[in-house]
């Protein structure tokens, strides 16, 4: 049977919704660590949380916990925490720097860890993954799932949000633990971007769905992109 426990904890001095489960009476193997796009709720990830750690076990043999930390102010805090923070605003590197304080704060570097991401998490991935691997962190693998890290402003529903990725990841150091997979057609991505680093990262580290996925898995999708997952963490 899969527990899922959720609470409230300060990561970096701030208050965060983080969501862990696995499978009761189990000896861990692994952690899973997931990243989400928005709108940053942990508790979008739970379907697919529970078949991934399922299908992990009977494909991989391995018992894994999976972690899911939400984006700062994207979930209501409780009445009883620090309400003043609810009026914070926070950037991008802001949410970048709660993830690579999860890991400093709650994780260890003997901890075997896949990584995982979805969309605007992917940009937040790809920023702490280097980071992670030079602070001797021992990142098995990352799987960007439908990332939005590049020229977002240049796709069609990322027009609106200038400015807000203006950096992008430099993917050189890490390509060879990371798998970016891109949908078909994704309106939160600019069009020819999965083509583009396909042809500059190589056929290893790009794929490209075949099997009409959305942008948005987790509402439909989460079984097809369990089965993906773990194909491509097998691959590590």
């Amino acid at each position: 049977m899969i527990a899922r426990e959720i609470d409230w904890i300060k990561i970096g001095g701030k208050w965060t919704r983080v969501s862990w489960m696995k499978e009761k009476g189990v000896k861990i193997d692994a952690k899973v660590v997931m990243i989400p796009g928005n709108p940053g709720n942990e508790g979008f990830y739970e379907d697919f949380g529970k078949q991934l750690i399922t299908k992990i076990a009977t494909d991989k043999n391995e018992n894994v916990e999976f972690i899911t930390i939400s984006h700062l102010n994207h979930v209501p805090l409780p009445k009883g925490l620090d309400e003043s923070q609810s009026h914070d605003v926070y950037l991008l590197s802001d949410q970048v720097q709660q993830k690579i304080n999860f890991f400093k704060e709650y994780l260890s570097k003997s901890d075997r860890i896949y990584l995982i991401s979805h969309s605007i998490g992917s940009y937040m991935a790809l920023q702490i993954l280097p980071i992670l691997e030079s602070e001797g962190y021992n990142i098995v693998g990352c799987c960007a799932l439908f990332p939005v890290f590049e020229f977002l402003p240049k796709s069609s529903q990322g027009i609106w949000m200038q400015h807000i990725a203006d950096e992008h990841p430099n993917l050189d150091t890490v390509k060879d633990k990371l798998r970016l997979y891109y949908a078909v057609e994704d309106h939160w991505v600019p069009h020819g971007s999965a083509e583009r680093n396909l042809k500059k990262y190589g056929p290893k580290c790009v794929r490209i769905d075949e099997h009409r996925c959305k942008h948005a898995f987790v509402v439909s999708h989460s079984g097809p992109m369990v089965n993906v997952v773990v194909s491509l963490l097998n691959e590590f």
